[in-house]
């Protein structure tokens, strides 16, 4: 950076406006310049932004002002308006959705002018990466949401959450409703007994038995079509808690009528039908009840969007990113039910994970992609082997943060691809998780 542009920020401070404007090299509405002079992280952000395009500062003359497309003006406008609102609203409405955006008021002001002044805009993308900018700062509200795309936000350190402060009852930043939408307080609900295994899809499963899930302490969460699974001790299991992130018509229709199943369902598919499948006809067929409309069903927000250091503590569900988002190591693209479930598990309390049936694409004596019927071609395959890759990486990020917050995991899948998390065998874990399995009553009642 040039000594004119660093005295611009340290020295002159909020300067004279027509040397800020020469030195950026386009002009400042009112309110702009209002808030440059108060606040020295916008100056020094759009100075170093400029510094990055053109170390040369201008010695004459400011330039001819910078005129804005009239979609660009609406679109500021819009959100100079939303950010009025927000700091209007209730303290509840406008804290949850600070807390969403990982920013404090002032943070928000900074960022809505520098997205305000920012010539590298044509209506709500960049014209630099062709990226969503302001449209997503002023309506979707999410984390990456407000990741400027040419990195021209001031970076805000945060420190890492204490242990305690992940296991809040009341306080647990995770929503997670009821079936007919009442805010629910299901934090730390196994904290008791906080053991539990998460059964996913693959072909390993057939060489386990999962009856001995059953065992008294023993808490098994199924995801998408597990319980379907064959495996050693006969066909099909039921698990305690189940969980989904695709449309519900995937899914066997028990899954959610068996009231015995506690069911976590996205909140977006709540009104979607439960359906059967008719494999002759190949076609969809309704059982006439809506997925909220199923008994001990509950709904979670997901999102797509991965942070490692907000992952435990965030209030939706990450269930990977989506392509229009970056995880920490710039790798947009590839979700799982996995990271939904993990995390679930997490908010009940649950402190000791095991993993069964992740394979992660590793391949089986007879070439089966799922414990359960169900074919793949090899594009799918190769899609679904990026993705157990991708996954694995971020289980790997995930790990400190787990650490730190208690939270202790093993793979106990016989085989497979996931490396991120240590090994256990499942005869291990199940003594770990279970309890006495003999029941004693006599003398119980009183007597002799």
């Amino acid at each position: 950076m040039s000594r004119h542009l660093d005295d611009l920020i340290t020295k002159t401070g909020p300067g004279d406006r027509s040397t800020v404007e020469a030195a950026l090299g386009f002009s400042l509405d009112d309110a702009t310049w209002s808030k440059w002079r108060g606040s020295e992280r916008l100056r020094r952000d759009l100075v170093r932004s400029q510094a990055g395009r053109d170390q040369s500062v201008p010695s004459s003359a400011a330039p001819a002002p910078w005129e804005p497309p009239a979609i660009v003006a609406r679109h500021r406008d819009r959100t100079r308006a939303f950010a009025e609102r927000l700091v209007k609203a209730p303290e509840p409405v406008r804290n949850g959705r600070l807390a969403r955006m990982h920013v404090d008021e002032l943070e928000l002001e900074d960022r809505v002018a520098i997205c305000d002044t920012c010539p590298d805009r044509a209506g709500h993308r960049c014209t630099r990466c062709g990226c969503p900018a302001e449209q997503e700062l002023a309506t979707q509200l999410g984390a990456s949401a407000f990741r400027c795309p040419l990195a021209r936000f001031p970076t805000v350190e945060r420190e890492r959450p204490a242990a305690e402060e992940y296991v809040g009852h009341h306080g647990n930043p995770c929503r997670v409703r009821h079936r007919d939408g009442t805010p629910t307080h299901l934090g730390r609900l196994f904290a008791a007994h906080p053991h539990a295994f998460l059964v996913c899809s693959g072909p390993s499963l057939r060489s386990l038995d999962l009856h001995r899930l059953r065992a008294w302490g023993v808490v098994a969460m199924g995801v998408n079509n597990s319980p379907a699974g064959v495996h050693a001790g006969g066909r099909g299991w039921r698990p305690n808690l189940h969980t989904y992130v695709d449309p519900p018509k995937k899914f066997c229709e028990q899954l959610f009528a068996d009231p015995q199943v506690m069911t976590f369902a996205p909140a977006r598919e709540s009104r979607a039908n439960v359906t059967t499948w008719d494999r002759e006809r190949r076609a969809y067929d309704p059982v006439g009840r809506r997925v909220e409309q199923c008994a001990n069903v509950w709904l979670y927000d997901r999102h797509a969007t991965f942070d490692p250091s907000t992952y435990l503590t965030e209030p939706g569900f990450s269930w990977g990113c989506d392509v229009r988002h970056s995880d920490p190591d710039d790798v947009a693209g590839s979700k799982s039910v996995m990271l939904v479930a993990v995390k679930l598990l997490f908010y009940l309390g649950v402190r000791n994970l095991y993993i069964l049936g992740a394979d992660f694409g590793a391949a089986s004596d007879d070439g089966a992609w799922y414990a359960f019927p169900q074919s793949k071609d090899r594009r799918a395959r190769a899609s679904n082997h990026n993705t157990f890759a991708r996954l694995d990486r971020r289980f790997r990020m995930l790990r400190p943060y787990f650490r730190d917050a208690g939270f202790h995991v093993w793979n106990c899948t016989p085989g497979g691809n996931l490396h991120a998390f240590p090994r256990m065998a499942f005869d291990d874990a199940l003594e770990r998780a279970s309890l006495d399995q003999t029941l004693r009553t006599d003398g119980r009642y009183g007597g002799t």
